[in-house]
């Protein structure tokens, strides 16, 4: 089952249902069925997390507020390096046009997919991956 957490400045539901939306097709095309990944969103402010000693969103440049995003994937293991970079572009694509690909940050866990359970039991998949 793969999970994705998304930590962003952006915060309006169109937008994560829009996300949500375009990466479960995305995952759908790679095999996944539409109802067996899941998107945690967190709204996360600019003075929280910082770059050297300026807030995240404002930089010494005068660019203004900028919208930024943490991903942190949860996948199997054993998914392939095209998979992931695969997910790293439908990512980006979603979270554009409010957030630019050069605040898209994106990292990956490892999973062993018997990790994830459900209720009282382990979640059965589609292909059994994660």
């Amino acid at each position: 089952m793969p999970t994705l957490e998304v930590e962003t400045n952006v915060c309006a539901t169109g937008f994560e249902r829009r996300v949500a939306r375009d990466v479960a097709m995305w995952l759908h095309g790679e095999g996944v069925p539409l109802d067996y990944s899941i998107l945690k969103f967190q709204h996360l402010s600019g003075d929280h997390v910082v770059s050297g000693p300026f807030p995240f969103d404002r930089f010494p440049s005068g660019r203004g507020p900028q919208n930024f995003a943490f991903v942190t994937c949860y996948v199997a293991g054993e998914r392939p390096h095209r998979f992931r970079t695969g997910l790293v572009a439908a990512l980006t694509s979603a979270l554009g046009p409010e957030v630019s690909a050069e605040n898209v940050f994106v990292l990956f866990r490892s999973v062993t997919p018997d990790d994830f359970m459900k209720g009282a039991g382990r979640l059965q998949g589609a292909d059994d991956r994660g």
